[in-house]
């Protein structure tokens, strides 16, 4: 279809309805000349195919800020063209033809499109009419906006552990869509925004409530609430069923879960295991079996999901069949053994568990043989023979053991080779105990023993196997034992016999010890020498030197008494037998036996203390040397007064105290090498000073009234049960130098109040220093002023005084705070200070007292009034009427309490701040005024009437 326009146009300065986006519509050739020519084109759905043709017409964006009337360089309107005007989604741009219904396409030239323009969306017919070239079609048609509906209504069900998959569709808008959801989703799932597929495995069981919403491409929306059930899994455990074991055999067995969410805990819900297994967490069932049976138990599996019901967990209920063991017996076959020979095999078991049991269940074992419960087979046959026996072992097992295995042994005992022993005899000794026992190997105790062949020494005898007795003759003797043992069976019993040779031989006697131990001097002692070798008994004797002083030797060997001289002494100590006939023999020993010098002990090892004035005594004793003892000190000084005696007796009546350090010699009487012999203590010995009291009565007069620097003497002084001298005097001083100071016996007034007067007495070398003792004098404070009043206007200078009561016995007038002054405050409005002003200060009252001050003026008192901070923390000083206030005449008394209402200083036990009689102030004459002079003064007058004035 085609169509002509009739003559060369150029529209420009267009803008499409409801935009700031501008349009031209020209006519151009491809040489940029405008001409008329015809256009041909093709209708098609959704725009235009442009047949190529010398002369095309376009309309044309024109960008913002050209001039106007200016062609653009040509083309059609893009999508980018309209989108830079503030339009978007645009859709369905169709150019070349306008699809409006109230006119033929064909007749114009244009474009037609949909967008959104402020979340709105039009449509969009921008033409001109082909017949002039001049008409311009310019509509925005609002489009309504469309339902989305999403789909499903409802989400399916799903289960933890369980993969899920749920595409959420939308409809009803213009595709393409995007997704949002909102709401929590259980852990495990997530949601695609592009797709709208909520997908993944859940491990949370639970309701949870959720939105999905899609928005289409022309940014309309719609929504759909869900609720996602995730019912709890269904967790299965495998295997069905478990292998069989055996008793002893090491096990080893997995179970795993399927349905829920891994890892898994397992753990035995019911029943129990055979004993010796166990069952991990992780689902291994591992161990050694020690019982045999059929165990009945159910085991669970718990996920690791959460939610509603957890923790989840599924059972499985198991039995697990214990073979009874095959328990077998080693050794094979048993080493022989020899009869009288200790034999010792150990049997050993495998199979079952462990902890066996050994027994002899048939046959009998060699005589002389046991085997032990724990499998040892030992001891020693006392017969030679072939025994045949069976050994059953049973196991721990428990459940349907315990569980027996045996096995038959041969045991071969063989005939023994008897022994005697020992090889050879010791030699003897005329007089000399002999004594020797023999003893055999080889075959079964016990052994019997006979001489074969003799005869013995003279004086020996054998019996049970010993050959004893003592010698009476020398020489070489010859003989043989034989000894025969307990062995039954075959050929039994069995001997052995052996051949000996003896020589007895003189004696030769032994003194001992070979040496002696020290003595000491003046010690006791005692030492027994004793002789051996010959034939009892011995007589001993000194053969050369001599003993020490004080020792002896008896003719038994004892050598005892007390030394009494130091040194080394040598003597030889000779013992002599009883023997007959070439005898007797002789034996000696030479000695040295030093006697060292005793230890001195002196005591005792400290002194008690003594006390200055008192009588005193105390004995030293030495001890361990040879006495008498004399004494003396040997360094130091003993305290004036007491006196050391040569017996020990230290005593006399200290007259001076303090800790008294000397040395104490004590020597003995010993003789001899380094005699005589002593000791040396050092002492401390302590000797306490006397004690000392004072006395200090109270003062009178117990009070006195404050003056500056005012004194006062200490009356009655304080006396001492001790004798004051000028070491020792009492001393006076002030424990309260804020109120007083003492100097000698005079105390000096500094404040009113309490002061404490000290009294001292020091110490010397005899007397400790005195406990300090005090008494308490009151400086009451100043209850009256006098002075003369500085008048203002109206008043006359006069006598004045003040007075009070209250506050407590320090409470008294700070002179320098204190006075009559001229007005230092402006009075209230209409008010003036005649009589000017008493200020006072009060200092050492009682915190939180009340006091009555009462000022007497020269003149009579109307009103009255009190200027400062009426309380504590007040914003600011003001007039106002004292508490209390009454007046008489020429005087005004009022209360103040510390703290309280007219007290403002904030200082405790500090009352403060002016007063005075206040008057009305005489009239002021006022001069004619103008206008503007009366309204000056009306304002002058306000902003006075505006302050503060308290009236009572």
């Amino acid at each position: 279809m085609s169509h002509a326009f009739d003559g060369g146009f150029s529209v420009v300065d267009q803008t499409i309805q409801g935009t700031g986006c501008p349009v031209a519509f020209i006519s151009q050739s491809s040489s940029g000349t405008a001409s008329v020519q015809f256009i041909s084109y093709d209708r098609q759905a959704g725009g235009s195919v442009w047949n190529v043709n010398s002369i095309q017409s376009y309309p044309t964006y024109v960008p913002p800020g050209s001039p106007p009337g200016t062609p653009p360089s040509g083309g059609p309107v893009t999508v980018a063209d309209l989108e830079a005007c503030g339009l978007s989604n645009v859709i369905n741009l169709a150019q070349n033809g306008a699809d409006g219904p109230s006119r033929a396409a064909d007749a114009y030239m244009g474009f037609s499109f949909r967008a959104t323009q402020s979340g709105v969306i039009y449509d969009y017919e921008v033409a001109i009419k082909g017949a002039s070239g001049t008409q311009v079609v310019n509509t925005r048609t609002p489009v309504s906006a469309p339902t989305i509906v999403l789909a499903p209504a409802a989400l399916p069900g799903s289960t933890v552990g369980v993969a899920y998959s749920q595409t959420v569709t939308a409809s009803g808008g213009v595709a393409p869509y995007s997704f949002a959801l909102t709401g929590a989703l259980p852990a495990g799932l997530a949601f695609n925004s592009v797709t709208g597929v909520l997908s993944g495995t859940p491990s949370t069981a639970g309701s949870f409530p959720i939105s999905v919403s899609a928005t289409d491409s022309g940014v309309h929306l719609g929504s759909q609430s869900y609720v996602l059930n995730v019912a709890p899994p269904t967790i299965t455990v495998t295997p069905v069923s478990v292998p069989a074991g055996t008793v002893g055999v090491g096990y080893s067995q997995s179970v795993s879960a399927t349905g829920g969410i891994a890892p898994y805990t397992y753990g035995v819900a019911g029943g129990a295991l055979p004993a010796g297994l166990s069952l991990s967490t992780i689902g291994l069932i591992t161990g050694v079996p020690t019982a045999g049976g059929s165990f009945n138990f159910t085991l669970r599996a718990t996920s690791n999901s959460t939610g509603v019901g957890a923790p989840h967990s599924g059972t499985r209920s198991y039995t697990l069949v214990i073979n009874p063991p095959t328990i077998g017996v080693t050794p094979a076959t048993l080493p022989a053994a020899t009869a009288g020979a200790a034999y010792s095999q150990n049997l050993s078991a495998s199979g079952g568990t462990a902890g066996y049991t050994f027994a002899v269940t048939a046959g009998t074992l060699p005589p002389g043989m046991t085997l032990s419960s724990a499998g040892v087979l030992s001891g020693t046959s006392t017969a030679s023979n072939t025994f045949n026996f069976t050994v059953t072992a049973t196991d721990s097992s428990t459940g349907t053991g315990p569980y027996p295995g045996s096995r038959a042994y041969t045991l071969q005992v063989m005939a023994p080779g008897v022994t005697v022993l020992p090889a050879t005899l010791p030699n003897g000794a005329v007089g000399s105990a002999y004594s020797q026992s023999f003893s055999a190997t080889g075959g079964t105790a016990p052994y019997t023993y006979s001489l074969a062949v003799g005869p013995l020494p003279p004086g020996l005898t054998l019996s049970a196997g010993v050959l004893s007795g003592t010698p009476t003759s020398g020489g070489t003797f010859s003989f043989s034992v034989r000894a025969i043992d307990a062995t039954t069976g075959p050929a039994a019993p069995y001997s052995g016999e052996r051949a000996y040779t003896v020589t007895i031989g003189p004696p030769t006697i032994t003194v001992a010890p070979s040496t002696l131990p020290s003595a000491a001097v003046a010690s006791t002692y005692s030492q027994t020498v004793t002789a051996s070798g010959g034939t009892a008994p011995y007589q001993y004797t000194v053969t050369a030197g001599a003993l020490p002083a004080g020792l002896a030797l008896s003719t038994a060997g004892v050598i005892s008494g007390t030394p009494t001289a130091a040194g080394s002494f040598n003597f030889t100590v000779s013992a002599r037998d009883s023997s007959a006939g070439a005898g007797p023999y002789t034996g000696s020993q030479a000695y040295t036996l030093t006697v060292s010098a005793p230890t001195i002990t002196l005591t005792p090892g400290t002194l008690a203390a003594a006390a200055v004035g008192s009588a005193y005594s105390q004995t030293l004793t030495a001890s361990g040397g040879v006495s008498p003892y004399t004494y003396s000190v040997s360094a130091g000084a003993l305290p004036a007064g007491l006196a050391l005696s040569p017996a020990g007796v230290l005593s006399g009546t200290p007259t001076a105290g303090g800790d008294f350090i000397f040395s104490v010699r004590a020597r003995d009487s010993s003789t001899g090498t380094g005699a005589p012999f002593e000791a040396t203590v050092a002492y401390t010995l302590t000797v306490a000073k006397a004690a000392q009291t004072l006395t200090f009565p109270a003062q009178s007069p117990a009070s006195h009234t404050y003056a500056s620097a005012g004194t006062f003497a200490i009356n009655p002084p304080a006396t001492s049960d001790a004798p004051a001298n000028p070491v020792r005097p009492i001393v006076y001083s002030s424990l309260t130098t804020g109120v007083c100071t003492v100097a000698g016996t005079t105390v000096t007034m500094v404040a009113s109040g309490a002061c404490t007067l000290a009294a001292d007495q020091a110490g010397d070398t005899s007397y400790l220093a005195a406990a300090q003792v005090t008494q308490t004098v009151m400086i009451d404070g100043i209850k009256s002023f006098s002075g003369t009043t500085v008048p203002g206007p109206g008043g006359t200078a006069g006598p004045a005084s003040a007075s009070f009561t209250g506050g407590g016995a320090a409470c008294g007038f700070d002179a320098a705070g204190t006075g009559f002054e001229a007005a230092s405050a402006a009075p209230p409005p209409g008010k003036v200070l005649p009589q000017g002003m008493f200020r006072f200060r009060l200092t050492g009252c009682d915190t939180g007292s009340t006091v009555t001050m009462t000022v007497t003026w020269p003149q009579a008192v109307g009103e009255y009034g009190k200027y400062g901070r009426e309380t504590v923390g007040a914003a600011g000083s003001t007039w106002f009427t004292p508490p209390g206030l009454a007046i008489s005449g020429n005087s005004a008394s009022f209360t103040i309490t510390d703290g309280g209402v007219g007290d403002g200083d904030g200082a405790d036990g500090v009352i403060a701040d002016p007063t005075g009689p206040l008057a009305a102030a005489p009239p002021v004459v006022v001069p004619t005024l103008g206008a503007w002079a009366l309204a000056l003064l009306a304002g002058l007058l306000g902003l006075l009437g505006r302050r503060r004035w308290r009236t009572a």
